[in-house]
């Protein structure tokens, strides 16, 4: 009889913290969290949320991270969100960062051939004095 009155302590214990999960953070990457938003700052947000093994687990994640996220109240209605100035979505990070691994190839070309033109100018200037004197 205990053991059955503790099991069901257990499972409305949980019903009720679940019901407190009405914060819904949408990460750019797609991913979709509920969690409870219990501090939130000008860059980022620190949140609860049940993981896999059903333990409450506290993490934060700066806001060039999410795309949106909505606080609720108690009533379980919308009390304040937030929506990303510029939502990025998966194939545009990618696509930007494949054109930043262009970019930087072609820095470090031009870094290249640059050093090695000022490296023989030095050098040339450096024989036309040895070689007056």
């Amino acid at each position: 009889m205990k053991n059955l009155l503790l099991f069901s302590f257990l499972i409305v214990a949980s019903f009720t913290y679940a019901q407190d999960l009405s914060d819904t953070i949408y990460y750019k990457s797609g991913k979709v969290r509920a969690g409870k938003i219990y501090q939130e700052s000008r860059s980022a947000i620190k949140y609860e949320y049940l993981n896999n093994n059903n333990k409450i687990r506290k993490t934060f994640v700066r806001k060039i991270f999410l795309n949106a996220y909505t606080v609720g109240n108690e009533q379980n209605s919308i009390a304040s969100n937030y929506t990303s100035p510029n939502p990025v979505s998966k194939e545009e990070r990618e696509e930007r960062k494949e054109d930043s691994k262009v970019e930087s190839r072609n820095v470090g070309i031009f870094a290249g051939v640059l050093v090695i033109a000022i490296t023989g100018v030095v050098v040339g200037i450096g024989i036309l004095i040895f070689s007056a004197f």
